[in-house]
């Protein structure tokens, strides 16, 4: 394990205790950035790189931290050798004898306690990566028609989190002016369209449409 302690302030990481001689980056400070794109460009599985860029954002991080958070944690796929080992990464805010607050960063090697889990590590990611990047995120169970809501979207009022597809669908259509892009919602993202879609291999369906 490794762990770093970030200064916000003049934006600089350093290394103050290392588990193994080879994963020793830095012995003294050097720029945020730097660690930064030393981590993505070496170290960081190639299709882990965007969500580990977004989570090492010093502004955000900065940001949470002002709003109270004290432990910021994510999972990514770090590069050794011939094979990519899960790994976590943790920002933790602690306090010294003074009272002064230290922002910690470690990275752990965890593939021994998810080799098993893989596949729900992943999904995982991919929800936390989704609920990142967009203002609604909804898990559609396309057997049963229900659906429930991994991050609600506030400005959407009236949508419950969880509940009845066609009624979800019947609120969003309400948001939509245009009769024919109405219709073209109520066919083409019918739970039977998109149970086909999926079922003849598509992973991606999406439209455009404008809303009031």
């Amino acid at each position: 394990m490794s762990v770093q302690v970030i200064d916000l302030e003049s934006k600089q990481i350093k290394t103050v205790f290392v588990a193994d001689n080879n994963a020793i980056w830095y012995s003294k400070p050097i720029s945020f950035d730097e660690f930064k794109l030393k981590l993505l460009s070496e170290h960081v599985y190639v299709a882990d790189a965007e969500r580990v860029e977004e989570f090492l954002d010093i502004s955000v991080l900065a940001h949470a931290i002002r709003e109270g958070k004290k432990n910021l944690s994510m999972q990514f796929r770090r590069k050794l050798k011939n094979e990519n080992r899960w790994t976590e990464f943790s920002i933790s805010v602690l306090s010294d004898e003074d009272g002064k607050e230290q922002i910690i960063c470690t990275q752990r090697d965890i593939h021994g306690e998810h080799s098993n889990n893989e596949e729900q590590l992943i999904n995982q990611m991919i929800m936390e990566s989704l609920a990142n990047s967009y203002r609604s995120v909804y898990l559609l169970d396309l057997e049963n028609g229900e659906y429930s809501t991994v991050k609600p979207d506030e400005l959407l009022f009236g949508i419950p989190g969880a509940g009845s597809y066609d009624n979800l669908m019947t609120i969003v259509s309400e948001l939509i002016p245009d009769e024919n892009q109405k219709k073209d919602l109520s066919e083409y993202f019918a739970i039977e369209a998109l149970a086909s879609a999926f079922s003849e291999g598509l992973e991606n369906i999406g439209r455009e449409y404008n809303s009031n």
